[in-house]
């Protein structure tokens, strides 16, 4: 992005910066490291669109005032159909994710296990597969424990699944944790700033606890027997249309400015250069 703002400047083009994830909350020195590299050069933007009320405070720190935006839905827009009304007849967690240690997946299967012990037929489903570069993760043989590779059909795994568990500590904004939401499924999380945000605009469907595995099993316990109930509003404000179009405005506030700079005024392109 740092590099992307620079050239865009050296041209006189306008840059926008989408921050759709975050790194701002890790506490391993990658977290730094990018708070470092965006502090000297993040005003650059004409536009900065984050995800999340936290990495807005942070943008906001650095960038002109009014140029930092917060993007619907994870800037990406959920596309989940809604869930149906009946519980599927085998209680099932599920994971939806990458198999990576910085998923905390050993962490989720300590806490199923103490649910399991309250709720004996409860299953865990892990759907997803590690991918390159990933900090390695090695899945136990356990009771219960189904694994399955990527899907082409995440709504039919949320169907039938009585909740949505994730225990990751850095998300920007967990968009798998939204299209539960929005389909109805209770949803089971670690806190982050994706699960804060997604929180601040859900009034029920979430509940989020710390990474203390007694805890998340007690939350799991619940929430499997919580009644489902799909939210049509929310998917129509978090839909794909609905983030296009924000998107869209974004560039469209860009197209035909002026910029001045050491007293000189200069026409923009008429297409802005978008990072």
């Amino acid at each position: 992005m740092a590099l992307g703002r620079l050239a865009a400047a050296r041209r006189w083009v306008p840059s926008i910066s989408v921050v759709h994830g975050t790194f701002l909350e890790s506490r391993v020195p990658g977290g730094a490291l990018f708070a470092l590299a965006e502090a000297p050069f993040a005003w650059i933007s004409r536009r900065t669109v984050v995800v999340n009320g936290d990495d807005a405070r942070f943008y906001r720190r650095l960038c002109r005032q009014g140029s930092v935006i917060q993007a619907p839905a994870g800037g990406a827009g959920v596309k989940v159909r809604l869930a149906g009304t009946s519980a599927p007849p085998v209680p099932t967690a599920l994971y939806l994710g990458r198999l990576a240690s910085d998923k905390n997946l050993d962490f989720l299967i300590d806490a199923w296990v103490e649910a399991r012990r309250r709720v004996p037929d409860l299953q865990l489903r892990i759907v997803g597969e590690a991918l390159e570069g990933d900090p390695p993760w090695v899945m136990p043989e356990l009771a219960g424990l189904d694994h399955a590779r990527w899907t082409d059909d995440p709504s039919a795994e949320i169907d039938q699944a009585a909740a949505l568990v994730t225990a990751s500590g850095r998300e920007g904004f967990g968009m798998v944790v939204a299209e539960a939401v929005c389909a109805g499924i209770p949803v089971v999380a670690v806190e982050n700033r994706g699960t804060r945000e997604i929180a601040r605009q859900v009034d029920t469907g979430l509940t989020m606890v710390p990474l203390d595995a007694r805890r998340f099993a007690d939350a799991l316990v619940a929430a499997v027997g919580h009644e489902r109930r799909p939210r049509p509003d929310l998917r129509a404000r978090w839909g794909v249309d609905a983030t296009v179009a924000f998107h869209v405005g974004v560039i469209a506030e860009c197209v035909g400015r002026r910029v001045e700079r050491n007293g000189r005024t200069k026409d923009l392109p008429g297409r802005p250069e978008t990072t």
